[in-house]
């Protein structure tokens, strides 16, 4: 009950805030031709190693990377507080 209570809460939210963002405008034909290039080239990759696990890593590397970070700076604060190291 509570979970589904929140479930509603952000689903709300989500939905409130999609309606006040404006819309997005197309593409431009640059932009669109540039991509349409590409795909020869996605595909070749993707027939070795799958795209998605590229980016499964590439998300990993950056979660660990951001909480190594996180990290040293949680411990330069506590550095700076008198009395506590």
């Amino acid at each position: 009950m509570i979970t589904f209570t929140i479930e509603q809460i952000f689903y709300n939210l989500l939905v409130w805030l999609t309606s006040k963002l404006p819309d997005v405008p197309p593409l431009q034909s640059e932009v669109q031709a540039s991509l349409a290039s590409l795909s020869p080239y996605f595909a070749t990759i993707n027939q070795v190693v799958p795209i998605t696990t590229l980016l499964s890593v590439l998300a990993l590397f950056l979660v660990i990377e951001a909480a190594i970070l996180g990290y040293k700076a949680v411990m330069w604060v506590v550095r700076k507080i008198p009395g506590i190291s």
